[in-house]
């Protein structure tokens, strides 16, 4: 019969093991040859025989865990058997053990259970002593804050990385990782260490990214963006990695890429934090909350314009609802990406969309889609596709080549500069007087800025140092901005001819966009056209559908020619629209041609 462990003695000859262990990679097998040294000689001084078979050890493993520690699982195994080959563990001190109290404390108990006792070298620290228990948990509690310093040190460091625009780590498609190296530091095999790496678009990897937003901003969805991708061999984010999945597109890596803040050179940092689940033991990543976060401009990462960028995230937004895919089969077929008025359009009867309500191809049909999926709607008027998308189209190009409204459209927009200019005249009037002082303060301001950088610098970065500076680059920012102002020279707005002619050039240009490639059109039409409002009227020739809307002239202030935006504001350009309006007969006669 087995003898219980808790019933022997231990015998007048004293067996131990050793165990060591290192956490970081960055170090090397000296260290725990070190620490098994230290024991060696702790065991020959006390007269201990050290069993060359029981020397354990973890490398490169973190001590908040004993998940993966292969070294410690098994001396911990052989502890626990009726015979153990050893008598006692000698380790160099407590955090060598492991850095997580609850961990530690189970594991010591489990040995005084069974018998065999801890000696920790350094701590002169041993489990047989009365007092143990107590000053085990000092030290554990010491070596668990010792590696919450560590946390919050590398964390900090970290942010200061993302600020400067360095990358915390990983690799993203669209770019290339170039690694920066410290000027004296050294790293591993005395090679000079990695002070940070700098992210670098790549050419070809950033025209996928492109053509992917605009492959979606001009309606596709993400399987058939995967499907495009794929058909023409485009490399994926993931061939040339060790990763199980298979190395093609698909929608999910679609989806990643038209969410990644970085495409527009914006770096959000902080979104998430690592947190060790003490069921699994496992490491895990847990989202912040966005108050958390933090939006650092890069613009050397940007690959994408602002203007492409907020229409595809409006393009996301749209289609979150749980039906969207009904109301047209928006995006689903190569043909449904031609329907070029799908979500442009809304019903005036209930104010919801007017969309591809049946039908395919040029026998599709718009219609409202509250009357036809939702029944809160009476409005039952349907036109066919190629009526009402020739209607349209024609009279978009007819209004913007009208030369009254071009006359209006240029006395308007010189109005406007004009205004902008006299203000932009008072504001530098203004500034000009208080000059000095900004000057002044903007040295003040400069001098406290360095002295703060130098006190980062030689003692490590704090919260009220960090929060000081970009305060200071904050109140920088806005004195360079109003000193830009007041020293700029005047501008007079140009004369009302040349408007003129820039709005010719712009209208011609557009109307001809309207009539080239459908995906193009469809494209361009979402930038220019908010909604077109659809109102459903009966005449003595039938039934029709009155149209109504705006068409923005510039889809963003860089659309401006330069002279002529000089001194505009983006509000100024996305406010000048041409008002719109047709009326399109919803039953279309045989052999009529579409013209309007």
């Amino acid at each position: 019969m087995a003898i219980s462990r808790r019933k022997q003695k231990s015998p007048e000859i004293v067996r131990v093991a050793i165990y060591a262990r290192y956490s970081s990679e960055l170090q090397n097998s000296s260290s725990a040859d070190h620490q098994k040294r230290i024991c060696r000689e702790y065991a020959e001084q006390q007269g201990w025989i050290v069993v060359e078979e029981c020397i354990f050890s973890d490398e490169a493993k973190s001590g908040q865990s004993v998940a993966g520690r292969d070294g410690l699982d098994k001396m911990m195994t052989l502890a626990q058997q009726d015979k153990p080959p050893f008598d006692g563990i000698l380790v160099a001190d407590t955090s060598r053990f492991g850095r997580k109290l609850t961990d530690t404390l189970h594991m010591s108990e489990v040995l005084e259970y069974y018998k065999v006792f801890l000696y920790f070298v350094e701590n002169e620290l041993d489990s047989r002593d009365r007092n143990f228990r107590k000053l085990f948990i000092d030290s554990g509690q010491r070596d668990e804050e010792f590696v919450r310093f560590v946390a919050r040190k590398v964390h900090n460091g970290q942010r200061e990385r993302a600020l400067n625009g360095h990358l915390p780590g990983g690799r993203v498609f669209g770019y290339d990782n170039v690694p920066v190296e410290h000027p004296t530091k050294k790293g591993r095999w005395n090679r000079p260490a990695v002070d940070h790496v700098r992210l670098i678009p790549n050419p070809i990897q950033a025209a996928i990214v492109r053509r992917i937003f605009e492959m979606y901003a001009r309606g596709m969805g993400h399987r058939s963006i995967a499907r495009t991708l794929n058909a023409e061999r485009v490399p994926s984010p993931l061939q040339g990695t060790n990763s199980p999945i298979k190395r093609e597109w698909n929608a999910w890596s679609v989806a990643d890429i038209l969410r990644r803040d970085k495409y527009r050179g914006v770096h959000v940092w902080n979104k998430t934090k690592t947190v060790r689940n003490p069921l699994t033991k496992k490491k895990e990543q847990e989202r912040r909350t966005e108050t958390e976060w933090e939006y650092i401009d890069v613009p050397e990462w940007r690959i994408v314009s602002d203007d492409l960028w907020n229409a595809v995230q409006a393009e996301i937004k749209r289609r979150q609802g749980p039906s969207w895919w009904l109301e047209g089969g928006l995006n689903l077929t190569e043909a449904s990406r031609r329907y070029l008025f799908s979500g442009l359009m809304s019903c005036a009867v209930c104010g919801g969309s007017i969309n591809i309500v049946g039908g395919k191809g040029d026998s599709a049909r718009y219609g409202c889609v509250g009357h036809r999926y939702r029944g809160t709607c009476d409005n039952k008027l349907t036109i066919l596709k190629r009526v009402l998308e020739t209607r349209l189209l024609t009279g978009l190009a007819t209004n913007l080549q009208d030369p009254a409204f071009r006359v209006q459209l240029a006395q308007e927009f010189h109005c406007q500069l004009v205004t902008a200019w006299e203000e932009r005249a008072r504001q530098a009037t203004q500034l000009t007087s208080s000059a000095p002082h900004l000057r002044e303060r903007r040295r003040e301001l400069q001098g406290q800025g360095e002295n703060i950088a130098n006190a980062i610098a030689g003692s490590g970065t704090s919260k009220i140092l960090s929060d000081r500076l970009q305060s200071i680059e904050a109140e920088l920012k806005s004195i360079e901005k109003m000193l830009a102002v007041s020293e700029e020279p005047e501008e007079h707005p140009v004369p009302i001819q040349a408007i003129e002619e820039f709005l010719e050039r712009k209208t011609t240009n557009i109307a001809a966009l309207l009539e080239g490639d459908p995906e193009q059109t469809k494209l361009e039409l979402r930038k220019r056209v908010a909604t077109l409002v659809l109102e459903p009227k009966n005449t003595p020739d039938g039934p029709v559908y009155e149209v109504t809307g705006d068409i923005r002239l510039f889809a963003a202030a860089d659309d401006v020619e330069k002279g002529i935006s000089s001194l505009g504001t983006p509000t100024l350009y996305n406010s000048l629209t041409i008002p719109f309006k047709a009326k399109i007969p919803a039953r279309h006669p045989k052999g009529q041609p579409l013209a309007a």
